[in-house]
């Protein structure tokens, strides 16, 4: 189930929103992120969420909002880096406040979401979604110059042709780890079903 979801900024168009208060009696949400390349994603657990109010600002981000118990609910996170505030989207479901934020600089990996090296208890890694993105990226990229580099000693005659049983394996792995956009990918994978072929020819 989707809730409308207040978001509380300075300006928003030409209306002046109110900021968000601390309540005097709250607690914090169990709150869980994960890095990617372009977005940090925040997922913050509340029962029912009602009443919520969210904001992003360049620095940090604040949640404001009540349980299913009615309890007053109260997250604040100064960033580890600057984001833009202005590409930041929201879902509230069920049982999460999902917000997924643009970093201010895209391709630069964050160690913590949180600006100071202290973590507060409630603040989580959350594993689940957790991807070493920038090795990935690396281990993909060497893993295919691994095969032209075969292909090339096969071509010239300087080699004896591999199995070709893991390349289709190689091309799963790129077309879903995202590592490229969704063009270039489809690309690489041509390229890697040309050189296939090509493998199958020369054993004939």
């Amino acid at each position: 189930m989707k809730t409308f979801i207040q978001k509380s900024t300075s300006t928003t168009g030409h209306h002046i929103m109110p900021k968000i208060v601390r309540p005097e009696n709250c607690q914090p949400a169990r709150t869980l992120w994960y890095d990617r390349k372009k977005y940090v994603t925040i997922n913050f657990q509340v029962q029912n969420p009602k009443d919520v109010k969210v904001d992003v600002q360049d620095t940090k981000i604040i949640m404001s909002c009540k349980d299913v118990d009615d309890n007053n609910i109260y997250n604040e996170i100064e960033f580890y880096d600057r984001v833009l505030k202005s590409d930041a989207r929201e879902k509230v479901l069920d049982r999460t406040i999902n917000m997924m934020i643009r970093k201010g600089k895209d391709n630069v990996p964050w160690p913590r979401v949180q600006k100071d090296l202290a973590k507060p208890a409630w603040l989580l890694v959350d594993f689940d979604n957790w991807r070493d993105w920038e090795h990935e990226e690396e281990d993909g990229m060497a893993e295919y110059e691994h095969y032209v580099d075969m292909f090339n000693d096969v071509k010239n005659n300087k080699g004896e042709p591999p199995a070709m049983d893991d390349l289709d394996d190689l091309t799963e792995h790129i077309m879903w780890a995202h590592l490229w956009s969704p063009v270039q990918a489809q690309q690489l994978c041509a390229l890697l079903l040309r050189m296939k072929n090509c493998y199958s020819t020369l054993l004939m």
